[in-house]
């Protein structure tokens, strides 16, 4: 093997090593969002909709609550 193909193959094994971390990364945030309850309660809402406002935004951001496990 050239030089150059020793750090190809190095370049390569890093770039699947952060790719599989990203990815294991998203599943495991997609299944905390996924067990969540939203917070719906006026309490929460209120100061979703006034910084919705301020932002222009359609509609406030969801606002969850997961467990801590």
């Amino acid at each position: 093997m050239t030089g150059i193909s020793i750090l190809f193959a190095i370049w390569a094994s890093v770039l699947l090593v952060i790719a599989g971390s990203l990815g294991y990364s998203a599943v495991v945030v997609r299944r905390i969002v996924n067990r969540a309850r939203p917070l719906d309660s006026e309490d929460w809402l209120t100061p979703l909709w006034e910084v919705s406002d301020r932002l222009a935004l359609d509609e406030p951001p969801r606002r969850l609550e997961a467990d801590a496990g």
